[in-house]
């Protein structure tokens, strides 16, 4: 009954806080109208274009990475089931909860002869190193903002460099990774990551963040202009707001904290309206993205429960 209670509770608290936040953004945007029907918006479609063939290419990144932590587990799955798999599951986040995301994971993986638990910390692994990457690519774009110091970005840059070298060679992170296992799975869990794995999987996710630059410049130079520059601090913007968005156990998918603050800090270098459209744009574009992704990987698991069928009936 308490449950219950809990999860009504929060239930009508990601509600409200979704509705206030989109309450402001969309009122914002009505009482600047007459402003933005000054600016003569052109959709660029060859430029939109390519930004949704790149966006698609940045899903291939995290099965990737995945794949090698499970080899890293001695557990073995080709890359068309991992990626099937891994985002058919991802929409489990637009479910209030972040536990669904996992479940659908375990539960389909599990059907591709990988045990639950491995599947569990392979994905908690995954988060941890996906976390710790996004950081980095936010605090790569400081390098690019104007308004902030050379030096002390360089420095900051330097001392977030240098402490998850530190993390790595003296195993805090094995230590960090079996700290969140243990309170997952609630009781002693032991977990070594071997460094070349980490190494791989930060790299693959870091040209995942590079690839989606790419197309978030095209993307947003599609209805209006940025430079080379912008799309840089801005890519990093989007990390650090899509990651505290993720981390939001208050609403699905990060919906509206994501855009709350991703506006707060496109604030910093657009007029507030501006940064209000290029936040609820790059959503719609994204949730599009993933979707198309979704049903693709559908398709994949579907036909290999029609094998699977096909197998048991003829035997």
């Amino acid at each position: 009954m308490k449950n219950h209670r809990k999860s009504l509770v929060r239930k009508i608290i990601s509600i409200i806080v979704v509705v206030a936040i989109f309450y402001f953004l969309l009122g914002t945007l009505f009482a600047n109208y007459q402003k933005l029907s000054e600016h003569r918006f052109e959709i660029v479609y060859s430029r939109l274009i390519i930004s949704f063939v790149l966006l698609l290419f940045v899903f291939l990144f995290n099965p990737l990475a995945w794949v090698r932590i499970l080899n890293e587990m001695k557990e073995e799955m080709d890359f068309q089931k991992a990626f099937s798999i891994f985002y058919v599951s991802q929409l489990g986040k637009y479910v209030p909860g972040k536990v669904w995301t996992y479940i659908g994971q375990v539960y389909l993986a599990e059907r591709e002869g990988i045990p639950k638990e491995r599947t569990l910390i392979s994905s908690v692994l995954f988060q941890l190193i996906s976390g710790v990457t996004t950081v980095y690519a936010f605090v790569i774009s400081l390098l690019f903002w104007e308004k902030l110091s050379l030096a002390l970005t360089i420095l900051a840059f330097l001392c977030f460099s240098v402490s998850c070298l530190i993390l790595l060679r003296l195993g805090l992170l094995d230590w960090m990774i079996n700290l969140v296992l243990n309170r997952l799975l609630r009781r002693k869990t032991v977990v070594k990551i071997g460094a070349n794995t980490v190494i791989y999987a930060v790299s693959v996710l870091m040209l995942s963040w590079m690839t989606y630059g790419v197309a978030y410049y095209h993307f947003v130079n599609s209805f209006y202009p940025i430079d080379v520059i912008s799309s840089v601090s801005f890519t990093g913007i989007y990390a650090i707001s899509w990651l505290i968005g993720y981390l939001s156990f208050i609403t699905p998918g990060g919906l509206g904290i994501r855009e709350g603050v991703q506006v707060y800090l496109l604030n910093l270098f657009l007029p507030l309206p501006i940064s209000i459209i290029i936040s609820l744009a790059c959503r719609i574009w994204l949730t599009v993205g993933e979707i198309s992704v979704a049903l693709i990987s559908l398709v994949f698991v579907m036909k290999r429960q029609q094998m699977r069928t096909t197998e048991r009936n003829i035997s």
